[in-house]
């Protein structure tokens, strides 16, 4: 998802290429840890 929402500054030319690609890894591990808190039975190895 970082990257998808990083495409729109990309598109406008306020970033660059290298820019998307840093800025998504940046953003990669908070929006993982996001979505792991969201679900965490899913996570833990614990299903129902």
């Amino acid at each position: 998802m970082p990257f998808v929402l990083l495409l729109v500054p990309y598109w406008a030319g306020v970033l660059s290429g290298e820019g998307v690609i840093l800025a998504g890894h940046v953003l990669m591990l908070p929006a993982m840890v996001l979505a792991m808190l969201r679900r965490p039975a899913e996570h833990t190895g614990h299903r129902h």
